[in-house]
């Protein structure tokens, strides 16, 4: 009898997709398709010092001596078959054990590699942590985290990466749920591949069957009996209660009770609870916009897109002064009904004890270690009437009608102040309806963490990490939210609050996308995801995949209008302005009141040279009846085209007269702010610095925003710069240190304002190395970089290094760079074109240039000081000629 052999090595499954339907449907040629894809593999494996230990019907099983090697193959492979277009297949790699005795093969590391296989999009490749271990700094090998997965048959959580790059399938994180039992189902052709696979693996049972070959008769024969499922195998959905007393449900009791009943069952550690939040996100894509409903005709399909293997439903009927609630708990994959419940009263609070209690005995949940189950009064509130205010505001707030969640919270915290549930959504409700504050949620957040002794572990992480984001304390809100995503993998809220922390930390944009992509695919209509996910996608110039993004959101709601608008900036960034101003049109032929789509064509026309016809629109919008915060806006459009135009003090006439709008915000509204830097910007242009440092010395001493504080202490640099005045530059850079250190926490980004500050001082005394190793490190911040990128230019220039001198000002010509470098004008361009010319000596170019710009400029005030400079310059350069 042979000893078993045991041995380190790198083991890799892969398996055909779609097999088992290809055989049903044409044999042979599914039999052709599997001799070809083993040719193809047999000798990359070999190439790599692999062995096959076996073809399995559709798949292979093999092994290697390290996972560097069985990696480059795996990637080769898939590559391969991209020429393929009718095989494609998964593959799993995972270093560990290999048990061999006589002709068996089985180990713990067999089993994680075949479960890891199917976790693999179609084209793709999922490794474990190990495996990724081995792959650190090795060249052109990316890797992208999918979480900690509960394998079957495997006592530990294992890490999860899928392998990323050219001709890889990274799957979306929902793809690759951690349950793997009987009870889960997906759509007909996973099915038939996840059969597929039983099928294979069973006729390799031999090989394997110690560790695995439980799990591949369960697959293949399946179950629905309770006692097979474990405790922390079971999951949940609490799909709807139906009010048979008020069929309308009026009063919200129904909503009441099920959230109640979601509440009290999710204080079960083994229990997975999904939250109605997934459930109404599911229901709203299968039904649409406007039909979002779990009703007994969805109810099934939602539960199974949720991943849940039970379904609880029930009703709420009234039999003389008692109200008597019943609950039925089914199998979601058979329908079979495993048990129902009863409980009768008046008090809403112990019927749903009663009803939790009698669920978890019916559904086998046993207390982990250290587990207390609280009454749900506890856990929420005892008022009956604070309770529908709170499930009226979840509504509104499942709407992202802020306003009216804000409103709803807020009478149910006046009749229970300790509420927990109500403050964190208030909080969210106030951040989310707040633009200008964020002191309402911030003190929100900070009473309900008072009372950490009513809050789950869950709810206590979630308190915090929205509280960093509220406090603009990216990286810890980054560390925060990863770990909600792990512990649920389809909270939206979670991965929207890891887009904001990565997206604000700065140089995470790319991570960022990640988040906001899956925040979409959960829920298309999540409208605040598209608050930076169209800006990364112009950022990292990933114009078609923005588009296509927007197209999925436009199907599935084709009458959101503001959509257009972000494929009118993608294409705009690309600058096919064509393309953008039909899409702008497009939008404002479904919305002819919205004004934002007359901004987006004056900014197209203008960044077309167009000026008249910018003008033009900012004539419609003065014609328009518009709130005052938005005629103030108009009337700062048509302002800022005059000062392109170098029509500086017309210019200033038109913000003078947007001031004098009444705005219940006064100085503290966004407009109001940009307006005075605006007027100081123009005030410096024509040499007027003291009414431009007037501005922003009211500015920093009234505004009580940091971002707004900051951004004045940045222009009056750079006024102080222009005029000249370095001593009060250099004082300006040491008050505005301590402010800024400060104020750290709630803005972390205020250091970059103080290293733009230092930029200003090493340019003022020509330390130029200094200024640019500071501008290199704003390269991840643009909004800070397109302040400074005309002065980096001529710093260039001073240096005598012209052609970087000249890619910088072509940077600042790209489309899409010009849309973040907002403050760069076409007269800035021009006029450092000519300097650079000027310098190195290439006389006709430079006239050129600056002839262009006094085109540009010939209806512009005689005393802008850039005029006269460009004038004299104009004038010697003429002379050589």
């Amino acid at each position: 009898m042979d000893m078993p052999n045991r041995r380190l090595a790198a083991i890799m499954f892969t398996d055909m997709v779609g097999y088992t339907a290809m055989m049903e449907k044409d044999e042979p040629r599914a039999r052709e398709l599997i001799e070809r894809h083993r040719n193809l593999m047999k000798p990359l494996i070999e190439k790599h010092g692999g062995k096959v230990l076996q073809f399995v019907g559709d798949g292979t099983f093999c092994t290697f001596s390290s996972a560097i090697e069985a990696t480059n193959s795996s990637i080769e492979i898939q590559r391969a078959l991209k020429s393929e277009k009718e095989i494609s297949i998964r593959i799993g790699i995972h270093i560990g054990d290999v048990v061999s005795e006589g002709d068996e093969v089985y180990g713990d590391g067999v089993n994680v590699a075949s479960r890891l296989e199917p976790l693999a999009a179609p084209g793709g490749i999922c490794i474990s942590g190990e495996v990724s271990n081995n792959l650190k700094n090795q060249p052109g090998i990316e890797t992208v985290f999918l979480g900690k997965k509960k394998l079957k048959n495997v006592e530990h959580l294992v890490e999860v990466y899928a392998l990323a790059g050219k001709g890889l399938v990274v799957p979306e994180l929902s793809e690759t749920a951690p349950d793997e039992s009987p009870e889960s189902v997906a759509t007909p052709e996973k099915t038939a591949d996840k059969q597929a696979f039983s099928k294979k693996m069973i006729s390799i049972a031999a090989m394997v069957l110690t560790v695995v070959g439980i799990w591949f008769l369960s697959q293949q024969f399946g179950s629905s009996t309770v006692q097979e499922v474990t405790a922390d195998e079971n999951s949940l959905a609490v799909l709807f209660i139906e009010n048979m007393i008020d069929p309308e449900d009026s009063n919200h009791e129904a909503e009441m009770l099920k959230e109640l009943l979601i509440t009290d069952l999710s204080q079960s550690k083994t229990l997975q609870v999904i939250s109605s939040q997934r459930l109404y996100d599911i229901a709203k894509q299968e039904r649409g916009k406007n039909g979002k409903a779990i009703d007994r005709e969805n109810a099934s399909q939602v539960a199974r897109i949720a991943g849940a293997q039970w379904m609880l439903t029930g009703k709420l009927a009234q039999f003389g002064e008692r109200k008597i609630l019943t609950t039925q708990i089914a199998n979601v994959r058979t329908g079979k009904i495993l048990n129902a419940q009863r409980a009768d009263g008046n008090d809403f609070f112990l019927m749903v004890d009663d009803i939790t209690n009698e669920v978890r005995e019916h559904l086998g949940v046993e207390a982990a270690d250290g587990e207390t189950d609280l009454p749900v009064a506890e856990r929420t509130t005892d008022s009956k009437e604070a309770y529908q205010y709170y499930a009226q505001g979840q509504t509104y707030l499942n709407r992202q009608e802020f306003a009216k969640a804000v409103e709803k919270f807020e009478k149910a915290l006046k009749l229970d102040s300790d509420f927990t549930q109500a403050l964190y959504n208030l909080a969210m409700a106030y951040w989310w309806r707040d633009t200008v504050s964020d002191e309402n949620a911030i003190e929100t957040l900070e009473k309900m963490l008072v009372n950490e002794e009513k809050l789950t572990e869950r709810e206590k992480l979630r308190a915090e990490a929205l509280l960093t984001i509220v406090q603009r304390n990216w990286d810890l809100g980054i560390s925060l939210y990863k770990e909600l995503t792990e512990l649920n993998p389809d909270d939206k809220e979670a991965y929207y609050g890891l887009g904001e922390s990565y997206f604000h930390a700065g140089g995470s944009e790319v991570k960022a996308l990640d988040a906001f992509e899956k925040v979409l695919s959960l829920d298309p209509t999540f409208t605040l995801a598209f608050g930076h996910i169209f800006d990364i996608y112009r950022n990292q110039e990933l114009f078609d995949r923005g588009i296509e993004k927007a197209k999925t959101v436009l199907a599935f709601d084709p009458g959101n209008s503001g959509i257009y608008r972000e494929i009118g900036h993608l294409y705009r960034a690309q600058g096919k302005y064509d393309l953008a101003l039909e899409s702008y049109n497009t939008g404002m032929r479904m919305e002819p009141d919205n004004h934002r789509f007359i901004y987006s064509i004056i900014g197209t026309y203008r960044r077309m040279g167009e000026y008249d016809k910018a003008l033009e629109k900012t004539d419609e919008l003065a014609e328009m009846t518009l709130p005052a915060g938005h005629r103030l806006e108009a009337l700062s459009s048509k302002a800022g085209l005059y000062k392109r135009l170098g029509r500086v003090r017309e210019s200033i006439v038109l913000y003078n007269q947007a001031l004098l709008i009444d705005n219940e915000d006064d100085l503290e509204a966004r407009d109001v702010l940009y307006v005075n830097l605006n007027l100081a910007r123009n005030h410096s242009s024509i040499g007027d610095f003291d009414k431009a440092l007037m501005h922003l010395n009211e500015l920093i001493e009234r505004t009580k925003q940091s971002g707004f504080k900051a951004a004045s202490y940045l222009i009056k640099g750079m006024i102080l710069l222009e005029s000249d005045d370095r001593s009060e530059l250099r004082e300006l850079a040491n008050i505005s240190k301590d402010f800024l250190e400060k104020n750290k926490t709630a803005f972390p980004l205020l250091d970059l304002t103080y290293l733009g500050l230092q930029f200003y001082q090493f340019y003022s005394v020509e330390e130029y190395d200094a200024a640019l190793l500071v501008y290199s490190n704003l390269s991840t911040h643009p909004e800070w970089r397109g302040v400074l990128a005309y002065y980096k230019t001529l710093i260039h220039i001073q240096k005598e290094e012209y052609d970087e001198a000249l890619r910088s000002v072509a940077q600042m010509e790209n489309p899409n760079v010009s849309e973040l470098f907002r403050i760069i004008k076409r007269s800035d361009i021009l006029y450092l074109y000519g300097r650079i010319y000027e310098a190195k000596g290439e006389t006709s170019l430079a006239v050129s240039k600056y002839r262009e710009l006094l085109e540009f400029w010939k209806d512009a005030d005689d005393d802008l000081l850039k005029l006269i400079d460009t004038k004299k310059r104009l004038a010697n350069l003429e002379k050589q000629l």
